[in-house]
């Protein structure tokens, strides 16, 4: 924690990313959005909202 202060503009992001694993096939196709500050990744089923926390 302490090496990493001297860097001004780094910013570290937990990844809360429960229902992801409803997305892992061996061949996977993924889109990617963000609406009202929520990400969202999604597939031909599934749209899961990822929720990130700033550490």
């Amino acid at each position: 924690k302490k090496n990493l202060q001297r860097f001004n503009n780094l910013s570290v992001w937990h990844i809360h990313a429960e229902g992801v694993d409803l997305l892992m096939k061996r061949s996977m196709q993924l889109q990617c959005t963000i609406q009202e500050g929520t990400l969202y990744l999604s597939d031909e089923t599934y749209d899961i909202p990822i929720t990130l926390g700033k550490f």
